[in-house]
């Protein structure tokens, strides 16, 4: 089966569904001929816009609003979605960091930062290998993570943490997801249009389109990859600063320097 097809008839669980990439994502897994959607996300309202936009394009679409952080509503989440069947999902839920501009985050910041970017993808991982444990068959899951995990930049040190961790447990625990049927891809982008991506300020480079990002994100994942990384350019000047001695990185890490622009947390 080739891409194209992979996805064809398929019920699918995207959390992270009411705005940037796990929109997209939705979009493109309804022409790619998905049976049903069920899409998740803290924004009801976005969630409705976009069930009705699929439905109107003849694919079935399912909200279920969720906030990730709350492990009670993650878990019913994940148990009506698995109640008909499911054939897989798409974990792309994430959050900027807060207010500062600087790195020096606030307590509360700090911790609502790992809590959706690391802590919540993690436990759905959980849960949807349990759930599939006791199903059986054959299942995919694809964990959005990001190249700042790879290689931390200046002054947004809680989100690289934050996808670090997600790097890490996702590698960790992937021989146990595979002895339940299960396929993990880490998809670890670099920066792509979106109205977080939007919050960092300062130099950009490869940056893709949302649409880009998701055909990408479709594509590794409908082949098994076991890392679906991309930009391939940034990702090949980040494995060559990992090997460089940390005196000669530094000052040229000083020139990509990020801000994040003091707005509210913009999550999906």
């Amino acid at each position: 089966m080739g891409t194209a097809d992979f996805y064809r008839d398929k019920r699918i669980l995207i959390f992270g569904a009411s705005g940037g990439l796990g929109q997209e994502l939705a979009r493109q897994l309804a022409l790619r001929g998905a049976a049903r959607l069920y899409l998740s996300g803290r924004k009801a309202s976005a969630l409705r816009t976009l069930a009705e936009e699929l439905r109107a394009k003849g694919t079935k679409a399912e909200i279920l609003p969720c906030d990730v952080t709350h492990p009670e509503a993650l878990a019913a989440c994940i148990e009506r979605a698995a109640a008909a069947g499911l054939d897989g999902a798409f974990i792309a839920c994430g959050v900027a960091p807060g207010k500062s501009a600087d790195g020096l985050e606030e307590p509360e910041d700090i911790a609502r930062c790992l809590a959706v970017n690391t802590a919540a993808p993690a436990e759905a991982m959980v849960l949807l290998c349990r759930c599939w444990e006791r199903t059986g068959g054959a299942h995919f899951l694809s964990v959005v993570t990001s190249q700042a995990g790879l290689l931390p930049l200046p002054y947004v040190p809680v989100y690289a943490a934050s996808k670090a961790g997600l790097n890490a447990f996702g590698e960790g625990l992937r021989d146990r997801l595979r002895a339940s049927g299960t396929v993990l891809t880490l998809v670890i982008p670099g920066f792509f249009d979106s109205p977080m991506g939007r919050r960092f300020r300062g130099r950009k480079w490869f940056v893709l389109s949302a649409a880009e990002a998701a055909e990408k994100t479709l594509d590794g994942t409908a082949r098994g990859r076991e890392r679906c990384i991309f930009p391939r350019a940034l990702h090949g000047a980040i494995l060559l600063a990992q090997v460089l001695p940390r005196w000669l990185v530094r000052p040229v890490m000083g020139l990509f320097a990020f801000e994040t622009l003091p707005e509210e947390h913009t999550e999906t």
